[in-house]
């Protein structure tokens, strides 16, 4: 999808201590200063917004900048520095350009106004639309829905799977206070359900850095398996029972209405997989041919040739993009929500969201 260098960014981050600064005199300037960077309600694409600044910004106002927005520039620096070795990791896979090695593409960002160098490295692809990239972190992360009728910030509510597995049934979240949505009602939201990527528990149990994670798109990539809950069911019979059930690693429920679309999403989930499989099983051969020696940091970054994904396959995946990026905007209401409920309600970016109340969301 051309967004390695921001799931790289991710990646790094998660692995790391959070960039974002709370000093306790100035608590309430820090998470303002957090939410100025928000970017479609999502903590992610706030970190990811953060560092981007700061990797563009050059010699010591880097530090100036971190201190005036409130962001550990150490933190951020470390992050550059394992996004190197994740991409050099990739490079070995053959998943990424071949020959890339941490230590030259930091050479070669360091040349270049002190950047991390990793989308140098990469070729310096245009930036993914962020629509695409929360579709991303639907497919990567946990999954939750808001409960229905919850209130605002820390009491917005949130149905996830149990931490520790040993419940079938939903457990009750909040948003976590430092959340660039803490102040967001369930009415607010753009998407009914949320990508997060752990939860944490003092007083209550608090869901961390939550991205929207609209129904669609969650649909074709999250989670690890999307079934029919009956699929002996006629499609006659689906439309009278308010349509197909459709679940998601067996307790994300959803209805499909009309019954024929859960077809066509079973199948488009089956193809955008089969394409990603193709892909890696070509990165992979291209891998176990052996590793190859790069001399020189020019002819690392510029003239290599990219290992793993061709060209073409890269191409055929374009209008995937495309398509993901639009459905961004399309919602569908929850199983509970009731009969009746169809998947295609068109509505404007940071609109109104319908959540479950509960049970089956």
């Amino acid at each position: 999808f051309d967004a390695t260098d921001e799931a790289l960014t991710i990646a790094a981050a998660l692995a790391s201590r959070s960039p974002f600064l709370l000093p306790m005199d100035r608590r309430n300037e820090a998470n303002e200063s957090k939410r100025k960077f928000a970017v479609l309600q999502s903590d992610h694409l706030a970190l990811l917004k953060a560092y981007a600044q700061f990797d563009r910004t050059t010699g010591d106002a880097k530090f100036s900048f971190a201190r005036e927005r409130f962001l550990g520039a150490k933190t951020l620096i470390a992050i550059g520095s394992l996004k190197r070795q994740l991409l050099e990791t990739l490079s070995t896979a053959g998943l990424a350009r071949p020959g890339l090695q941490a230590s030259r593409i930091e050479e070669a960002g360091r040349r270049a106004g002190g950047c991390d160098g990793v989308r140098l490295a990469l070729g310096s692809p245009p930036p993914p639309p962020s629509e695409l990239l929360c579709a991303i972190f639907a497919s990567a992360m946990h999954l939750a829905y808001i409960v229905r009728g919850s209130g605002t910030g820390p009491q917005l509510s949130y149905a996830i799977r149990d931490p520790k597995g040993e419940s079938p049934d939903p457990q009750t979240a909040v948003l976590h206070p430092s959340s660039v949505s803490a102040k967001l009602s369930a009415a607010d939201w753009c998407a009914p359900y949320v990508a997060f990527h752990e939860c944490v528990r003092t007083t209550k149990l608090y869901v961390r850095d939550a991205s929207p994670a609209p129904l669609l798109p969650l649909l074709i990539f999250g989670g690890a398996e999307l079934q029919l809950v009956e699929p002996s069911l006629s499609l006659a019979v689906a439309a009278t029972l308010g349509g197909v059930e459709l679940t998601v690693d067996g307790w994300l429920s959803v209805r499909v209405q009309p019954p024929r679309v859960a077809a066509h999403l079973l199948e488009l989930r089956k193809r955008v997989e089969a394409r990603l499989l193709s892909m890696l099983l070509t990165a992979s051969r291209a891998e176990s041919s052996g590793p190859q020696t790069v001399v020189g940091t020019t002819s690392m970054l510029r003239t290599q040739a990219p290992s793993g994904p061709s060209t073409e396959q890269m191409a055929d995946m374009s209008p995937l993009v495309g398509v993901l990026t639009s459905l961004f905007g399309v919602e569908a209401l929850p199983e509970s929500a009731g009969p009746g409920t169809k998947t295609g309600k068109k509505r404007g970016r940071g609109g109104g969201a319908a959540g479950g109340d509960g049970g089956d969301g």
